[in-house]
């Protein structure tokens, strides 16, 4: 619909006809705003993040059913750029997200919290097999003797009905942040988040708490101030979600590997030439209680390793996988790790029992070489060490004076090694 135009051999317009629509095509979808994830901008002046930037990665599988058709996305901050990037993985989730509702969302004053906790009616469908709470609870401003809301460990509890069916305490340790060095106060834990980071996510299982088909009253709530005085503020984004039956009884999931690994929000724990590091999960009904285990360097050796434990549906637990052997290392710069069992026979499903990470091999020394520390203002707060890949500490220093500059002769034998500092 619109003009027609008609343009003289100068490109210049003469004429103009109307053309009436002959169909009208409406896209209709819900506007509301749901924020899905939070990430908290990065401190400092002249933080540089390099021509790539800095990734990080969220598992969105639980917002599925809202990422279909036509969907407006915002981002909220006008500080840096930021590219957004959906991976879909084909396969068959563990089971799929049949509803999901934000609840008790908004900002709670701290002093109105404890006075007044916040409050909702909800609804669990008779027609759905399991239940869960997904969320995200950050503190903020400070100013009263604990520094609450910002830097102050606090028990947060839900009710149901009246009944606190879970609490939880929780500061997030800011100094192990990968996307480092900010400026400012960025090394300070703080309530459930990190500048430069996403703030902590939480799920808590309501299934046996709740009955299936009958409305019940969901209650969050801080508990007071040991000071007596609240201040601050807790951002929360609280999501129910109703999933259906889980698709595999049987079911170990390689999730992610942590190490060895090139992903930025692994840094810190990589290069590494000794013990790999691997994320499991269990994605099938029964409980998990062993897990047979191949991996090595692609092109070299092949190890074996079988893990024990007691892993309940949808739980994680991170399994570190021996390879003090240098020899292990060689041969390439891809790591393979398989899951061959799960409780004593193959699994239910194995297409997420392979993952192949890169990485980059770590820096070789020669046997002798200097540790050249200084120090700044506040010595106490510093401190080194080195390791074996037993963790046996070899080398440290500490308790050294202030804005002094310290060489540490260093001899090592052939081995892997860690040098920390804190």
């Amino acid at each position: 619909a619109g003009y027609s135009y008609t343009f003289d051999p100068e490109e210049i317009k003469i004429d103009s006809v109307w053309v009436s629509a002959t169909n009208n095509l409406v896209n209709s979808y819900n506007e509301a705003g749901r924020r899905l994830i939070k990430y908290i901008t990065p401190y400092g002046n002249y933080l540089d993040l390099g021509p790539d930037g800095f990734t990080w990665v969220y598992d969105v599988t639980d917002f599925e059913p809202w990422l279909h058709d036509t969907i407006d996305l915002e981002g909220g901050d006008h500080r840096e750029l930021i590219d957004l990037r959906f991976d879909f993985i084909s396969g068959t989730p563990p089971h799929d997200v049949h509803d999901i509702s934000e609840v008790l969302d908004g900002t709670g004053d701290y002093a109105e919290l404890v006075q007044s906790p916040a409050k909702e009616m909800l609804s669990a469908a008779a027609t759905n097999d399991r239940f869960e709470l997904r969320y995200s609870i950050t503190g903020h401003k400070f100013s009263n003797p604990t520094n609450c809301a910002e830097f102050c460990e606090r028990t947060h509890f839900f009710e149901i009905d009246g009944s606190r069916m879970h609490d939880w305490q929780h500061m997030t340790e800011c100094a192990i942040n990968p996307l480092y060095p900010q400026g400012g106060t960025w090394i300070y834990d703080r309530a459930g988040w990190c500048p430069g980071a996403p703030a902590e996510i939480f799920k808590t299982d309501l299934t046996p708490f709740i009955t299936p088909g009958v409305d019940f009253e969901l209650t969050y709530g801080v508990d007071a101030d040991p000071t007596g005085v609240e201040y601050g503020s807790w951002n929360r984004e609280v999501f129910f979600l109703q999933y259906g039956t889980p698709h595999f009884s049987v079911d170990a999931e390689l999730y992610n590997v942590i190490s060895p690994s090139i992903h930025d929000e692994f840094e810190r724990f990589n290069p590494i030439c000794d013990n790999a590091v691997v994320e499991i999960r269990n994605s099938g009904s029964t409980v998990l209680t062993t897990v047979d285990i191949e991996y090595g360097v692609v092109g070299g050796s092949t190890q074996s390793f079988t893990w024990n434990g007691n892993l309940q549906f949808m739980e994680k637990e991170v399994i570190v996988l021996p390879m003090h052997d240098l020899s292990m290392w060689a041969g390439g710069t891809s790591f393979f790790v398989n899951i061959v069992g799960a409780n004593g026979s193959p699994d239910d499903y194995q297409e997420n029992d392979q993952y192949t990470s890169a990485f980059e091999l770590a820096p070789v020394l020669d046997g002798e070489f200097n540790i050249v520390f200084r120090t700044n203002s506040a010595p106490g707060e510093s401190s080194w060490q080195i390791r074996d890949g037993y963790g046996t500490v070899l080398y440290n220093g500490g308790g050294m004076l202030a804005n002094t500059t310290y060489t540490t002769p260093i001899t090592l034998p052939e081995g892997c090694y860690v040098f920390s500092v804190s």
